[in-house]
């Protein structure tokens, strides 16, 4: 067992001691067995990785169909709390909306927990630009690939008979220590370059900005950003 596998199961251990989560089935994302279809009760899928000095947990907390999605939502906010308590060197947690996947026919929410200490070596040196100006004091950087979808809701029916595709979108977080990002007009270009390539986020909008403390007792900036395209180069 790897550290980080050992540090992630030490806090899953720890979870699991509470008696308000002995109906949740914590599972390997990669246990190479089919996805259950349909899910019954809860089901919590493990997945973890480790990058620079961080270590990032992700939790899909996926509700059966004898769970709502209301319920689903309050038990992802206790378990979200349970393991950020459980992980001694937590930096932050956060929580994805309420979703609905309809090849498991169930309801789902990502907790995302980021912790200090993997240990993994010096890595790259990574580079991010607003525009051609560097921005400085960068703590964290993710984006994800997403698509917004509209169900299609039959009366009294609790679950969408069909789902369409609209606009397609990159979702970008920023954690930084200053916000002298929002003097920047939307529309601009987000840079994240280091030694092998670089990446480009165009026409970028700032749409949130959020405030809080780290387990170091510093003042960090959540920045959300949607960018419409991106290049690779």
């Amino acid at each position: 067992m790897t550290e980080i596998e050992s540090i992630i199961t030490a806090i899953i251990r720890d979870v699991k001691q509470n008696e308000i989560f002995n109906d949740i089935r914590f599972i390997n994302a990669y246990n190479n067995r089919s996805a259950e279809k349909p899910v019954e009760g809860y089901l919590a899928v493990v997945e973890m990785a480790g990058f620079d000095e961080k270590i990032k947990l992700n939790v899909r907390l996926i509700g059966g169909s004898d769970v709502s999605g209301s319920q689903l939502g309050y038990t992802a906010v206790e378990l979200a709390a349970a393991l950020k308590e459980s992980a001694e060197n937590a930096e932050s947690v956060s929580l994805s909306e309420t979703k609905y996947d309809k090849n498991i026919t169930a309801f789902y929410r990502d907790i995302n927990l980021l912790l200090n200490g993997a240990g993994s070596g010096d890595g790259d040196s990574v580079t991010v630009y607003i525009g051609s100006d560097v921005l400085g004091d960068v703590t964290a950087f993710k984006w994800e690939e997403k698509t917004e979808e509209t169900g299609l809701y039959e009366f009294h029916r609790g679950a969408p008979y069909a789902v369409i595709n609209s606009r397609h979108y990159y979702d970008i977080t920023l954690e930084v220590k200053s916000i002298s990002l929002l003097n920047f007009e939307n529309g601009f270009t987000l840079k994240i370059e280091n030694s092998d390539s670089e990446l480009s986020f165009l026409n970028c909008v700032v749409s949130k900005v959020l405030t809080s403390v780290n387990a170091k007792g510093q003042i960090v900036y959540t920045v959300k950003i949607i960018s419409e395209s991106k290049v690779i180069s």
